[in-house]
């Protein structure tokens, strides 16, 4: 009799024992502009000791700028013991690169070593140029700016894509056009991957350049449709006066401010707990101070502010 409550006592237990909480991860997209942040280093690393990020996606990071760079400005953000990051960098060589790091484990994917634009695509775009207009030499290359990984959160892993489309152009320009088919490429990449990895989920992460439509946004969305991962959404990122939303600061310039900078993510697997457009213009002053802060820190590193997202498993 004295087994059997036993037994009976153990299962209740068992049976009211809440699950475990799945895993989550915050996510930090910033483009640092061919790495200005690193000009101002100890401002740029308060912003990421404050934000404390698990996963990193910068894009826009200048060539010269290696793996170990990079490591070093997220090492310590927790304190001397806090040493650990892994770091994938992917570029075009001569211009700029495109980085995920991670406090847990990366895997670089073949399919995000070069991802080039169609040949017949990018001889049309180059057709349309007109005569006479600049082109600055990140322009000209053949590859877009992308880079994807498997990282590893907790007992489970996501597949992070980051990517900074063709910048600039009106409606019908060729610079619109090149950054719509960016998009369609980075699809299809990201699609052919998702079936030789059946990840568990899918983050992308960038600047998107939305300067003349959300196209190359929708194209993206549209990544996973008919995938058990889907349908992708569009963190809702706000600054901290609760409604302000661009990532761009375009004040003091002939053009407007605009919400460039966009994480999507797959929301069959994810849900979103908090997401934000970290700027310091627009914190209290004693969280400014507590963290070695100024209102000017933001402007002062760059006209892009990072976006934050803090993700979740659903189970």
């Amino acid at each position: 009799m004295m087994h059997l409550l036993l037994t009976l006592v153990i299962a209740s237990t068992v049976g009211s024992r809440e699950p475990a909480p799945s895993p989550g991860f915050r996510l930090l997209e910033w483009n640092v502009s061919d790495s200005a942040w690193i000009r101002h280093r100890e401002e740029s690393r308060a912003v990421l000791r404050h934000v404390d990020p698990d996963i990193v996606v910068l894009v826009q990071v200048a060539a010269g700028m290696t793996a170990g760079g990079i490591r070093d400005m997220l090492v310590g953000l927790r304190g001397p013991a806090d040493t650990t990051w892994f770091v994938s960098s992917r570029g075009d060589g001569d211009y700029e690169h495109t980085v995920i790091a991670s406090r847990d484990t990366i895997r670089d994917l073949p399919g995000f070593a070069r991802v080039p634009y169609p040949a017949a695509d990018e001889a049309a775009v180059r057709a349309d140029i007109p005569a006479g207009e600049h082109v600055p030499p990140r322009d000209t290359v053949s590859l877009v700016r992308a880079n994807g990984a498997m990282v590893r959160v907790g007992d489970r892993s996501a597949l992070v894509v980051g990517v900074h489309l063709t910048c600039c152009g009106a409606p019908g320009s060729w610079r619109e056009t090149r950054r719509r088919l960016g998009a369609a490429v980075v699809r299809k990449r990201v699609r052919e991957t998702l079936w030789h990895e059946s990840p568990p989920a899918l983050v992308v992460a960038g600047d998107l350049n939305l300067v003349a439509g959300r196209a190359p946004l929708d194209t993206l969305l549209a990544t996973v449709e008919g995938l058990p991962l889907g349908p992708m959404r569009r963190a809702d990122a706000v600054h901290p006066d609760g409604w302000t939303d661009w990532t761009w600061d375009g004040r003091g310039t002939p053009y407007n401010g605009g919400r460039l900078d966009n994480v999507i993510y797959s929301s069959g697997s994810l849900t979103v707990v908090d997401a934000c457009v970290w700027d310091t213009e627009f914190m209290p002053p004693d969280t400014l101070r507590a963290h070695g802060l100024a209102p000017a820190t933001s402007a002062n590193i760059g006209r892009h502010r990072p976006v934050v997202v803090d993700l979740r498993f659903k189970t």
